[in-house]
């Protein structure tokens, strides 16, 4: 059971700062962006009704079409998106774990 080992260290918790991140978005051309790459949590803010609480995730190699989607960039030439966690469809510490989930979305499996 080689597949169930490989996804079994994903979503295991809630989304912690550091964590890399497959998100989706309703948005046809955010949505084409986002699930072909990853992205990795830099902070939390939390609101005081907790309902409108936000994760900023960093994004790298952002097409110029799309980065006015974006915050502009860090020190490390990144660009920053706030997530809800709800469109945070998958997690993990290792980035590695994601990427055999971006090769099955590339292929439709």
């Amino acid at each position: 059971m080689k597949h169930i080992k490989e996804f079994e260290n994903l979503n295991n918790t809630k989304p912690e700062i550091g964590d890399y991140v497959l998100c989706k978005e309703n948005d046809f051309s955010m949505s084409n962006f986002l699930d072909c790459n990853i992205g990795k949590i830099l902070e939390f803010v939390k609101k005081d009704n907790g309902i409108d609480s936000m994760y900023i995730i960093e994004y790298s190699n952002v097409p110029r079409n799309l980065r006015y989607r974006f915050f502009p960039p860090n020190n490390n030439y990144n660009y920053l998106r706030f997530s809800h966690i709800d469109n945070i469809e998958y997690w993990s510490k290792n980035k590695e774990d994601l990427e055999p989930i971006l090769q099955a979305k590339k292929y439709n499996l």
